[in-house]
């Protein structure tokens, strides 16, 4: 790929896993707000823990369909050999980990590093979700009618 084919594919790639990962998020609270409503009666904690543990699926399924995707990119480009060291690659870069075990072809090399964009991206997005929903839990449980 020439350069500007790198960043505009890139770019797509990187937009469309940020896509997948706000659908996660949006589709996590559609759920959740489900299980407060069966659980209104339920013990807090049980209710608390179910509905975190409930965030925290979403949010792996969200993170494992992007690791999937860029491990198809890489294998449709003919990058890497198999499906085993397309999701290692893929694991490495997206977590922004790099071992350097593996590297691309430098056709490839700028793209590459719109994994580990979108893996920061993705795992702030998701940091951030789970600490405003942990604070509001918390806030609804430590401090019950304060408005928060």
């Amino acid at each position: 790929m020439t350069l500007g084919q790198q960043i505009f594919w890139g770019g797509v790639t990187m937009g469309l896993c940020l896509f997948i990962e706000t659908v996660f998020l949006v589709w996590a609270t559609t759920i959740m707000r489900r299980i407060a409503q069966r659980l209104s009666d339920a013990r807090p904690s049980v209710e608390t823990g179910t509905l975190i543990l409930t965030a925290l699926v979403f949010i792996l399924l969200a993170h494992t369909s992007q690791i999937a995707i860029w491990s198809w990119v890489w294998l449709r480009n003919d990058a890497l050999a198999d499906w085993n060291e397309a999701v290692y690659f893929s694991l490495v870069t997206y977590t922004t980990v790099g071992y350097g075990d593996i590297t691309l072809d430098p056709g490839l090399r700028v793209f590459g590093t719109f994994a580990g964009v979108a893996g920061v991206l993705g795992f702030g997005i998701s940091s951030a979700f789970l600490i405003a929903l942990m604070s509001r839990l918390l806030q609804d449980r430590l401090f019950p009618g304060s408005g928060g």
